[in-house]
């Protein structure tokens, strides 16, 4: 059984987050401490409720037997009450507006048929637009994380090969359009045009066999 449960402020009946899980999963928010926590508006605003001697109100309001249902239930209360500060007149304290996996993106048909062009450079509806979370920072918790699975680490030698040609190396890139640039310093030119350097660089230099980079090609000369 999957449901749809919201988060009441118990002062105000009014509601500052709604979820989706199964079994215990609406509890496990009043859990989280302050380096398990993904949601740190959430978790603040809890806080606020607990020094105050008080809980917030949790009430289910959609079961259903079907996943995807309740991921869509979830969706459109978010999209019906709106996230403060992403959305206007928002009063939830949800980032994301649809966490079916991989997250943070409604899979419709428009999504889907956004998906198959992915590859096609600048025919792709969201090419050159900024990702959903470019120029969020990073929680104090997933840089942790990202340096524990870093420490250690040995580069494969596809890895060393790629990091290698990229040193000191000019460049043929050739646009979606089919026009070309002789480029000497490829990360400063990819950081100008808001380019992934690693990506864009992988895809010149056909590390694992990449050959294109939301349709920029190319390779060194």
């Amino acid at each position: 059984m999957y449901y749809v449960y919201v988060y009441y402020d118990p002062d105000t009946s009014i509601p500052f987050y709604i979820g989706k899980g199964t079994k215990n999963r609406m509890f496990e928010h009043l859990k989280e401490t302050e380096t398990r926590k993904i949601n740190k508006l959430k978790w603040q605003k809890i806080q606020d409720l607990k020094k105050d001697g008080k809980r917030p109100l949790i009430d289910i309001v959609f079961e259903t037997e079907n996943e995807e249902e309740a991921y869509t239930k979830e969706f459109n209360l978010i999209k019906h009450y709106g996230r403060e500060g992403l959305d206007e007149g928002g009063i939830l304290l949800n980032r994301c507006i649809d966490k079916r996996p991989p997250g943070t993106m409604f899979r419709d048909a428009e999504y889907r048929k956004n998906m198959s062009l992915a590859k096609q450079g600048s025919k792709n509806p969201q090419f050159g637009k900024p990702t959903w979370n470019k120029g969020i920072p990073c929680s104090d918790v997933v840089k942790k994380k990202i340096s524990i699975a870093n420490t250690g680490r040995k580069y494969s030698k596809d890895e060393h090969k790629s990091r290698y040609l990229s040193r000191g190396k000019t460049y043929k890139v050739i646009f979606p359009d089919d026009s070309e640039e002789v480029v000497y310093n490829l990360k400063a030119w990819a950081k100008e045009r808001g380019l992934c350097y690693n990506n864009l660089r992988q895809a010149l230099t056909g590390y694992k066999g990449k050959k294109f980079y939301k349709g920029y090609k190319g390779n060194l000369l």
